[in-house]
């Protein structure tokens, strides 16, 4: 099944699962449009290092691995608007995953959202890095995003896993 969680960008009502610990419409996060390149203050580096570091999920999936960060750089929406921190996370070596709820973000959904994170199985080979997404307002990592040249595999509903769970 997959779990979809969606951020207001303005005062729209829209649907959020238990994964995102925030109120009523009123307590929402907005991000401010900003022009230009923005760079990130070295505080918000800080912030999102400490974050990173401390991520269960992100943990797990770096299991043998040390958390080394390769590059760092704002997170803007397709709109524009500030939402955090987007850091290249690479492995020594390549691995393998079968997660049933792997979050991945989809930074142009449809309507007022910022951002967009589904949560959906997969199943990859020849993974050798991670995009992972910082949301700086809520403070907390809300994409681990799989990548490298050889990686394959398949994901979504349909994905048959044999791993009980996990990565």
């Amino acid at each position: 099944m997959t779990r979809r969680v969606l951020l207001a960008a303005g005062a729209h009502a829209v649907g959020l699962s238990v994964a995102v610990a925030v109120g009523d419409d009123d307590e929402r996060p907005t991000y401010k449009k900003v022009s230009g390149d923005p760079v990130l203050t070295e505080n918000q580096r800080r912030i999102a290092r400490r974050l990173l570091r401390a991520d269960e999920r992100l943990s797990e999936a770096l299991r043998g691995n040390p958390l080394r960060i390769a590059q760092m750089g704002p997170w803007l929406s397709a709109g524009h608007r500030f939402i955090g921190a987007s850091a290249v996370v690479p492995l020594r070596t390549r691995r393998s995953y079968a997660m049933r709820e792997w979050p991945l973000v989809d930074g142009d959904p449809p309507g007022d959202a910022a951002y967009v994170v589904d949560e959906v199985p997969m199943r990859l080979t020849g993974v050798s890095e991670f995009l992972v997404e910082v949301d700086l307002k809520l403070r907390r990592v809300v994409g681990i995003n799989p990548g490298g040249d050889d990686m394959r595999g398949e994901y979504g509903p349909g994905v048959e896993l044999s791993e009980p769970t996990g990565y």
